[in-house]
């Protein structure tokens, strides 16, 4: 949040919107119940209301197929329904709102009924929990894998470890901007660290993330990470950077 301050964005967390006014002047007012603001007034005001699946012609209830309490259809980890031989991909099942990822799951989906992941179903499952997330506002934030609560609440004690630092063409800058980058490890049963999720805000770490996504998918060890050599001076390289100091101040969850 401090980065995105300092490039003028202000941020209001825990606001509930109560209603959206338009003034005299044009501009509208969003009126907000929070413990120490009103509300904002703004030219533009942009709405991410999220989406129901259509599937209300589908007479799933039929069928007997059961339902999320937030519509979507309830699936398993092999994208199952209720009913074993139904399966549901994509958006309707509340799974990540990505093409190349609900198009990657078919085609494993495709493997395990009639393909060679018929006897090895837990080979070809599609792991959504490393499907990356972005967003673009300014700068840049994504992430790979389970967030710290997530890890926490799935694996128990988790080790995470955090690196600050500056953009190298941002260094010459009046006011460079920072950015964060944050590695979440669990322990197995032999006691190596392996990562579970990596987050990051600022430039370029879109696609690091990204490329570091395919290994954390493999079940990359902390230790991997460690000893890998990336190219330097890149955001890449201080990620590696970040398994080597472990942090607990806040950051990014």
């Amino acid at each position: 949040m401090k980065v995105l301050a300092r490039q003028g964005i202000n941020i209001c967390t825990d606001a509930v919107l109560s209603k959206i006014s338009k003034l005299p002047s044009k501009l509208l007012k969003l009126f907000v119940l929070h413990k120490k603001f009103t509300g904002f007034t703004a030219e533009k005001i942009v709405l991410a209301g999220g989406r129901e699946p259509c599937i209300s012609d589908l007479c799933l209830d039929n069928a007997d197929i059961k339902l999320k309490e937030n519509g979507h259809i309830l699936v398993d980890e092999y994208d199952a329904t209720s009913i074993s031989n139904i399966f549901v991909l994509g958006d309707a099942a509340d799974r990540p709102m990505s093409y190349s990822a609900t198009k990657l799951a078919a085609q494993l989906l495709a493997d395990r009924l009639f393909g060679k992941g018929r006897n090895d179903k837990d080979a070809y499952r599609f792991k959504y929990e490393f499907v990356p997330h972005a967003a673009h506002f300014g700068t840049t934030m994504a992430r790979c894998g389970y967030t710290e609560r997530q890890a926490k609440r799935k694996f128990g004690e988790v080790a995470k470890y955090v690196y600050k630092g500056i953009e190298f063409e941002e260094v010459l800058m009046r006011r460079p901007l920072p950015y964060i980058l944050k590695v979440i490890c669990r322990k197995d049963a032999d006691g190596k660290e392996i990562v579970v999720g990596m987050h990051g805000i600022g430039k370029k770490v879109d696609e690091v993330i990204s490329g570091y996504g395919i290994a954390m998918s493999k079940g990359l060890l902390k230790e991997e990470l460690q000893s890998f050599t990336p190219i330097s001076g890149t955001t890449a390289e201080d990620l590696c950077n970040a398994v080597h100091t472990q942090c607990t101040s806040h950051c990014l969850a």
